[in-house]
């Protein structure tokens, strides 16, 4: 092998300012492999890494707004559950009425409810 296969094969063209590396325009084919364009699969690399980036952010926007969100939707939960539970009671108190009534009127009025 010669001294290009040992050192990957890969020769420098440009330094990149935003992260220090070092962007390469071509590598040689390597044992039968076509050439890669490396500075293409850096440059989609660096768009995937900005959208994260701004998924990030947004997530984060989101969390902010929940948190900021959450003590007076809690207030609103609790509220609607305690009316809730007041309307159960109230359905089962009329519920029980009704069948109180119903077994009454069915002692007075057994023909009634020969059905």
């Amino acid at each position: 092998m010669d001294a290009d296969t040992l050192a990957g094969s890969q020769q420098p063209t440009e330094s990149s300012a935003a992260g220090g590396r070092v962007a390469v325009a071509t590598a040689k084919p390597m044992l039968g492999l076509p050439a890669l364009d490396v500075t293409r699969v850096q440059r989609s690399q660096d768009e995937q890494l900005g959208t994260y980036r701004q998924l990030l952010e947004i997530l984060a926007e989101s969390e902010r707004e929940s948190a900021a969100a959450f003590p007076e939707q809690s207030k609103s939960l609790v509220a609607h559950i305690g009316a809730l539970h007041r309307l159960k009671d109230d359905l089962q108190d009329v519920f029980t009425r009704i069948q109180s009534l119903k077994a009454h009127f069915r002692k007075e009025h057994a023909e009634a409810f020969d059905y």
